[in-house]
């Protein structure tokens, strides 16, 4: 380590070994997972009216 040289920021899809096509869905699809789970989550606790 202390000789090495700088190879560049690694990218999370090279360390996880992926692609960057299938992480960029990957991604995607967790993403959208999110925005599913949020929009259930306001339906099963609705804010009280201010």
């Amino acid at each position: 380590m202390y000789l090495a040289k700088f190879l560049g920021f690694p990218k999370i899809s090279q360390t996880l070994g992926l692609s960057d096509g299938v992480f960029g869905f990957l991604l995607i699809l967790v993403a959208l997972a999110m925005f599913w789970v949020a929009e259930w989550a306001e339906k099963k606790f609705p804010r009280e009216a201010y």
